[in-house]
């Protein structure tokens, strides 16, 4: 299947206009960190797909940066942290294991990218949880309320990935 470019920049515009169509007839409300964590995200996933064993590793460095950044505005914006400078460090160091995680999974021949990888992203969850200023007990608490509100639609995702990565037989 061939990577074509321009189709997903051309899918992410609509998307983004899909948005902001539904944020100003009031059908949906966001701020600027979610609109730009949704594009990452949403730019991101597509690119590493098409990314991976093909050895495009400055695709793969830039969607998982793309895509964790996303998220951690999300993680922002979702969990009201007051002062998001706090999580600056910790998410680069976490955000650099994980970019070497995923250049393990494009080429497991290269062992060194899984254990730098481990241990950068073990040191910045570790840097997250022993920042004092986070109130992780709140976090915790949220992060369960959430699993447990949608824990049948994580069912249903696992579900339908189970059957589409199944060995065909």
């Amino acid at each position: 299947m061939n990577y074509n470019r321009n189709a997903s920049g051309i899918i992410l515009f609509a998307i983004i206009l899909a948005l902001i169509a539904a944020h100003l007839m009031k059908f949906i409300s966001f701020s600027l960190p979610v609109l730009l964590g949704a594009v990452m995200l949403i730019y991101a996933i597509p690119t590493l797909y098409f990314s991976m064993e093909k050895g495009r590793r400055k695709e793969i460095i830039l969607s998982v940066v793309l895509f964790f950044t996303g998220a951690i505005l999300f993680i922002i914006k979702r969990y009201d942290i007051l002062s998001p400078l706090v999580v600056v460090f910790p998410s680069a160091v976490f955000i650099t294991g994980m970019v070497f995680i995923f250049l393990f999974i494009d080429n497991t021949d290269e062992k060194h990218f899984l254990y730098s990888g481990l241990s950068l992203a073990a040191a910045g969850i570790i840097l997250a949880l022993t920042y004092r200023h986070l109130p992780f007990h709140y976090l915790i608490d949220r992060i369960i309320g959430n699993i447990a509100d949608y824990w049948h639609i994580i069912l249903i995702a696992l579900g339908i990935t189970m059957l589409i990565l199944r060995k065909k037989s």
